[in-house]
């Protein structure tokens, strides 16, 4: 099934394909305390992973409105609550040879993420790990990251040596930052990105491509570049035109099931605008 997962200030709602178009099947208000401090634009995170290792996957999300992050599962056509937890979801990592959930804290007021406030949930079906090798994990990911960033991304890509996992940062001042999947070594850099960007195979060739936005102008105009990975540099190449207004968010998948990739962007200002991108 081709779905996908829309976060919303005080909702997250579940679209599905029915072979034509991408309709709602299911929503569920999110059931958090709402947010007694706010940053100075709203934020919001979402990840979808199997964090306890269960072998099915989980969606963690939190908005800036609320005060928790909240765990969801999908049961059918059915959005379920599970538990919550505190911070923002960022991505998947992994512990102590076990899978867990880096957490992160957005400060009073701002807008991006200390390096210095990261935390890890290993979730509830994993067992307990070593603290020590939690707090190990944690320092090692602290030293390696920008000291403030907007937001992570991880993949997992099919290549001729098998899977390889990537992992990137976007610090404050628009550089992004690509590291190898267990985020021991920073493999490459790019400065001038925008607020979205997302890793992935675009072309399904086994090279890693950056899917990421681009301020066009003064103006708040953004478009969508991809660039691939080539030793330490990226190399750019496609960019869309621009897409009438600020990117948000990127996501990518074969939407359609024609066996290419799309890319779908999270367009601000306009409240709930979501634009398809064909790369090609």
């Amino acid at each position: 099934r081709r779905e996908l997962f829309i976060l919303e200030p005080r909702r997250v709602e579940l679209w599905r394909y029915d072979g034509k178009d991408y309709k709602r099947v299911s929503f569920l208000p999110l059931p958090a305390p709402l947010a007694s401090v706010r940053p100075r634009r709203d934020m919001g995170t979402l990840v979808v992973a199997d964090v306890d290792g269960d072998g099915k996957s989980e969606l963690l999300v939190r908005s800036s409105v609320h005060e928790q992050c909240v765990e969801i599962v999908l049961r059918g056509d059915k959005l379920e609550k599970r538990r919550t937890l505190h911070d923002y979801p960022l991505m998947p990592i992994d512990v102590g040879g076990k899978r867990a959930l880096l957490m992160g804290t957005a400060g009073p007021g701002v807008d991006w993420f200390p390096s210095s406030a990261l935390s890890v949930d290993s979730g509830q079906a994993n067992g307990s790990t070593d603290p020590a090798v939690t707090t190990a994990a944690v320092s090692s990911v602290m030293q390696l990251l920008p000291v403030s960033f907007y937001g992570l991304s991880a993949t997992q890509i099919a290549s001729a040596k098998g899977p390889r996992r990537y992992a990137a940062a976007l610090d404050v001042k628009g550089r992004l930052y690509i590291y190898d999947g267990k985020l021991s070594r920073t493999i490459g850099s790019s400065a001038g990105i925008g607020v979205g960007f997302a890793l992935a195979d675009i072309d399904d060739d086994g090279q890693l491509d950056v899917l990421s936005s681009e301020p066009v102008g003064p103006e708040d105009q953004d478009r969508v570049s991809v660039h691939r990975l080539s030793g330490a540099q990226l190399t750019q190449l496609w960019r869309s035109s621009e897409l009438g207004g600020r990117v948000l968010a990127i996501a990518h998948g074969d939407l359609d099931g024609n066996g290419k990739q799309e890319i779908v962007v999270a367009i601000a200002p306009r409240r709930g605008r979501i634009k398809l991108v064909v790369f090609g």
